[in-house]
């Protein structure tokens, strides 16, 4: 007798891992599966990859009734498509399936599947997802060494990466765009990157523990990585450890602090990293120019170049210590600055800059410079953008903050950027960066010479011109408007009309704008989503439900942009509150614009 049942199969941390790597030249599927049963199970491949090429083309069901699978052998195989392929960040983990039973054996003939994504906002995350992962991929010379390229990328995402306490982003797609997850979504990330790179890579999975992390093949070897184990929380931009990387399993299971188990696997890590460990002693990114490797050596307090040959030479000293508090009566242990590469230079902080090292010169460049009461502890440069975190305690706190400056070819010049006039605004606030952005930029202006008003309100009229000022609106082409509240011939008539037709604003109702109105934060939101989405055309949105707990109070039109916004970072998402109907600050439009710009320019 046919019966069919209909469950969720909770998977955000799999109980069973599997396998990720490169294609071969004949198979564009991934091309193996480490999972701990697939010898229990017949013609495990071949059921593995029906479902994984069916997700792969957004199929809805798909019929397995000749590879007669046990029911109870369906959930392992869906957990292990969910954890082996990273790039099928779009599968729900919910399953519907069906089964008939023959001699008292149930065996499953059809699984539907279910999508965060339509089939058209698929299509449009898929050139992101391989854009970022290539991006990564492609600062990787191919020139290194397997253990080098397998560092490089752990590095580059512990610097770069910070682990998500609310525990919402655990896909790949959302981790590469957002820099922002928890443990299953670095190692997806990571082993996407390196297959990308050629290099086997799978994610395990340790129920016992509710954790996930990395097994990556050096020189034929397989290691232990555990990337969120050395980025840990309390953590900061720049900051790498390597308490797990390339570890047996005798090593990891043996940790004093920190043992891990319960994982499932066929591979075995059975032998301790023989090679040069040049990762010690460092607490920052291990990066590369031409072939020369550099570090920041922690006791010694010194930058060094490594050349191919294996001679050293000296290319920084840090005379500067990092002090406990703004007194600046105490000092902390040990380095804290961070350390990139950009345009060939080296990027590093001391206790109160921000500087660029040409290694072959030794020229030294100032980027940026903290105010008196301020302390600069670790950076990160990804892209065109410099993160570093301004505190006097490296394990966070009160009045810690992660600010981000665009670099720009003044400041490789040297032409360091412009300190803010504004009494008003202090480099700690939160929204200081992007302050600084839309003033440097033109956008914004003051109320004054000296105040930016930043907890003013701002009205309906303002935010729709800066946003025009963002995207170069010609206002000499002024046509004016439908709406009978906006006259012609005023300041803002231009841009209301650029908006109107562009579909960016559509009003308050009864053919008008009401442009004095204070903006509402949702408002805003709404705005800022249709604005990017017709500027850059992605709108895909993957996120189900909004955090914030009074996300019921958003209004049923402006819901979706809200979501949009949390999607794409034009605003911070959360379990904190939104408040909706609230008037937007002055310094929230000016934070939106700032991240809008990012945007646009990543497009």
């Amino acid at each position: 007798m046919r019966k069919i049942f209909i469950r969720i199969l909770a998977v955000l941390l799999a109980v069973i891992m599997m396998a990720l790597s490169v294609s071969s030249a004949s198979d564009e599927r991934a091309p193996y599966i480490y999972s701990g049963i697939r010898d229990e199970i017949k013609n495990y491949d071949d059921v593995f990859f029906r479902l994984y090429d069916n997700v792969m083309v957004g199929a809805e069901v798909v019929n397995i009734s000749t590879f007669r699978v046990k029911l109870d052998y369906l959930v392992t195989l869906f957990d292990d498509l969910l954890s082996s392929s990273p790039e099928l960040y779009y599968l729900n983990s919910k399953l519907t399936y069906s089964y008939n039973n023959y001699n008292g054996i149930n065996y499953v003939s059809r699984v539907k599947f279910h999508y965060n994504m339509t089939p058209k906002e698929l299509k449009e995350a898929r050139p992101i997802y391989d854009r970022e992962v290539q991006y990564i991929a492609s600062l990787v010379d191919p020139n290194m060494s397997e253990t080098e390229k397998a560092l490089f990328v752990y590095d580059y995402m512990a610097a770069l990466y910070e682990y998500d306490s609310d525990m919402i982003v655990y896909d790949a797609y959302r981790m590469l765009t957002g820099e922002r997850g928890v443990c299953r979504a670095y190692s997806l990330a990571y082993a996407a990157v390196m297959r990308e790179l050629g290099m086997e890579c799978i994610m395990v999975v340790s129920n016992e523990m509710v954790h996930a992390w990395n097994l990556v093949q050096v020189d034929g070897v397989w290691y232990h990585v555990d990337l969120t184990f050395d980025d840990p929380l309390n953590d900061r931009p720049g900051r790498t450890q390597h308490e797990y990387f390339l570890l047996s399993d005798e090593e990891i299971e043996n940790r004093e602090k920190g043992a891990h188990y319960g994982w499932k696997t066929n591979l075995v890590c059975d032998q301790s990293y023989s090679g040069e460990r040049f990762w010690e002693n460092t607490t920052a990114r291990t990066v590369y120019i031409d072939e020369n490797r550099y570090k920041i050596d922690t006791p010694s307090g010194t930058l060094i170049e490594t050349a191919p040959n294996g001679d050293t030479r000296e290319i920084y000293k840090f005379e500067n210590r990092w002090y406990t508090n703004e007194q600046k009566r105490n000092t902390w242990v040990g380095n804290f600055s961070g350390l990139s590469v950009y345009e060939d230079k080296l990027i590093i902080n001391t206790n109160d800059k921000i500087l660029a090292i040409d290694p072959k010169s030794g020229e030294v460049t100032e980027l940026f410079a903290a105010l008196e009461n301020e302390q600069i502890m670790g950076t990160a440069v990804h892209k065109d953008e410099i993160k570093y975190y301004l505190t006097f305690n490296p394990g966070g706190g009160e009045g810690a903050s992660v600010q981000r400056i665009k670099i720009t070819d003044d400041m490789m010049r040297g032409k360091t950027l412009s300190t803010l006039p504004f009494t008003d605004v202090k480099k700690t606030d939160k929204y200081y960066s992007s302050i600084e952005y839309v003033y440097n930029n033109g956008l914004f202006s003051g109320v004054s010479a000296t105040r930016f008003a930043p907890d003013s309100d701002l009205t309906r009229a303002m935010f729709v011109t800066v946003l025009g000022r963002l995207c170069k609106v010609d206002t000499t082409k002024d046509s004016g408007t439908t709406f009978t509240d906006v006259p012609d011939g005023q300041w803002y008539t231009a841009y209301v009309g650029w908006a109107s037709e562009n579909g960016i604003v559509n009003g308050v109702g009864n053919d008008k704008f009401a442009p004095n109105n204070a903006l509402t934060r949702e408002q805003m939101a709404k705005i800022a989503a249709y604005c990017a989405i017709k500027l850059t055309g992605q709108n895909t949105v993957t996120a189900s439900e909004l955090s914030f707990s009074d996300r019921d109070s958003i209004s049923s039109w402006a819901y979706d942009s809200v979501k949009y916004c949390v999607e794409y970072g034009l605003i911070d998402g959360g379990s904190g509150e939104f408040r909706p109907q609230s008037t937007a600050t002055r310094a929230e439009a000016a934070d939106i614009i700032a991240r809008l710009a990012k945007m646009i320019n990543n497009k």
